[in-house]
């Protein structure tokens, strides 16, 4: 009740204490590593998941959803045996291969990884990620492809009535083509497929605009330190979209020392906790005016 009303903290309080309460219970266990990945405590999120796999738990859909748990916050090699155990229990669920697929990718076993994925699509179809993800994680060839299945579920598809598919389907066909050298038929599909589900996204440049305009007045100059959070734990890589930062994200990971994160929500989030701000959005205009006096100190301890 309290998370479909918007009490994260007090839903996660509750699940705390029920797991307190019935330690043997791993539903309970695996309800509260999904709260607080949801509200982003994925540290404490990895520690429950740990906790209710240590329980040996036989219940396919757990066991899926501690893959899931365990892939949001970064750790594939536990995510890849929860889903094989939840697909072994459950082979004929689709869904369950494709989430063992993915996590298959991260740990780089691409053999297994294809063979799960066309596992997937012989189960259904219609799973469309699945057709994406198989299109986009290796490099297709003449001889290796998989454009005729994809066009004949194009052709057999009402674009308009299924955004999705069209999207998915479009995108891995532009893929595919473009690894083919097929130019002219890589950006025609790729036009369709950015294109097919643009209504639905709710994007605005004048949102955008106006949230940039907001940040410039409030922060016209670099803002004087109020205090001091000592922590050389986080390294913030900043710039824009394709200026390199993957780039220097995966050198600087190679060091012993370092371990990559991925593109976290948590700093937004500490952000949006400390503005106090009441609005939905994660990064909105009211979020930036109420962070105009932040303490950047205690922005740091969050």
């Amino acid at each position: 009740a309290n998370m479909e009303s918007g009490q994260a903290a007090a839903a996660v309080e509750a699940l705390r204490r029920a797991t307190l309460l019935e330690p043997q219970r791993v539903g309970f266990i695996v309800q509260y590593a999904k709260a607080l990945m949801a509200v982003r405590r994925n540290r404490d999120a990895k520690e429950a998941a740990d906790r209710a796999m240590a329980r040996s738990p036989t219940d396919p859909a757990t066991l899926d959803m501690l893959g899931v748990i365990f892939t949001h916050v970064g750790d594939f090699a536990s995510a890849v045996p929860a889903f094989r155990q939840a697909t072994t229990l459950a082979p004929e669920v689709a869904s369950f291969r494709y989430n063992w697929a993915t996590s298959l990718i991260a740990c780089g076993d691409h053999p297994a990884a294809e063979t799960e994925l066309e596992a997937c699509i012989g189960l259904n179809p219609q799973h469309w990620l699945a057709h994406v993800t198989l299109a986009q994680f290796r490099r297709q060839t003449p001889q290796d492809n998989h454009i005729e299945r994809l066009e004949n579920l194009l052709q057999q598809l009402d674009e308009t009535r299924d955004p999705e598919a069209s999207t998915c389907l479009n995108m891995a066909l532009a893929k595919e083509h473009e690894d083919l050298a097929n130019y002219p038929e890589a950006y025609r599909h790729l036009v369709r497929g950015k294109t097919a589900n643009a209504s639905n996204r709710g994007y605005s440049s004048r949102r955008d605009q106006e949230l940039f305009a907001t940040i410039m007045d409030s922060f016209p100059t670099t803002q004087a330190m109020l205090g001091n959070c000592p922590s050389n734990e986080p390294i913030f890589i900043v710039g824009m979209p394709r200026s390199g930062t993957t780039l220097v994200e995966r050198i600087l990971s190679s060091h012993p020392d370092v371990q990559s994160a991925g593109e976290l929500l948590n700093f937004a989030m500490s952000v949006k906790h400390l503005s106090r701000s009441r609005t939905a959005a994660l990064m909105d205009t009211d979020t930036v005016m109420c962070t105009r006096d932040a303490d950047l100190g205690q922005l740091g301890e969050i």
